[in-house]
């Protein structure tokens, strides 16, 4: 649980004090996921690229999503992704191959933000945040004030394979598809069903 700061006059405000606030904001609904309602995470909405799968590709195209540590990500709209080639990965063709989505954990002591020319590349990313260089500008939504320059934050959802949890501990994980070879063809398994916060997360149910 995250403590309040106390907020003061003449109080010189540095971006930590609003980092704090943020976090300290988020806390307030730990008691709500720990004791009213323990295992809220899962998958809300799913779209999987299956043209790319023939071409050994796996790609999100859409989704819903609610990681276990309470994070709410929606693809598109607060989050990003790459498609990633499964070729290598799948030693062992005559077995399904799980695919998970996954976010970087928030890190305490480190950086969490990578700053980018533009939202593209994002092998190298190891941030759970990205943004670009340039800022956007957006209007005074209350009144007719002046616009102002910011630059929003997309959580960086990345692609991995079962063979990979292993070497995962620092991402919050959601297993979200299995493949399945069909002779040449590669598939989305029939009976695998993700963990689904509704009907809607899995095409299955």
């Amino acid at each position: 649980m995250e403590r309040p700061l106390f907020w003061h006059q003449g109080l010189f405000l540095r971006p930590q004090h609003l980092q704090l606030a943020d976090l300290h904001a988020q806390s307030l609904l730990t008691p709500v996921y720990k004791y009213l309602c323990p295992y809220p995470w899962g998958i809300g909405e799913l779209e999987i690229q299956t043209a790319a799968l023939d071409n050994l590709n796996f790609n999100l195209l859409r989704g819903n999503f609610i990681f276990p540590d309470m994070t709410y990500v929606a693809l598109p709209g607060n989050a990003i992704i790459e498609a990633r080639s499964f070729d290598e990965a799948w030693v062992e063709g005559g077995k399904p191959l799980g695919v998970y989505v996954g976010l970087k954990k928030w890190n305490e002591i480190g950086e969490n933000v990578t700053v980018l020319p533009r939202l593209s590349n994002l092998t190298e990313v190891n941030t759970r945040f990205a943004t670009t260089a340039d800022p956007e500008e957006v209007q005074d939504l209350h009144h007719n004030g002046p616009p102002a320059q910011v630059q929003r934050l997309h959580h960086v959802l990345k692609i991995f394979w079962e063979t990979e949890k292993d070497q995962l501990g620092e991402y919050q994980l959601i297993p979200v598809a299995q493949l399945e070879r069909t002779g040449e063809r590669v598939v989305l398994s029939e009976k695998f069903i993700p963990p689904a916060l509704t009907v809607k997360g899995s095409e299955v149910l």
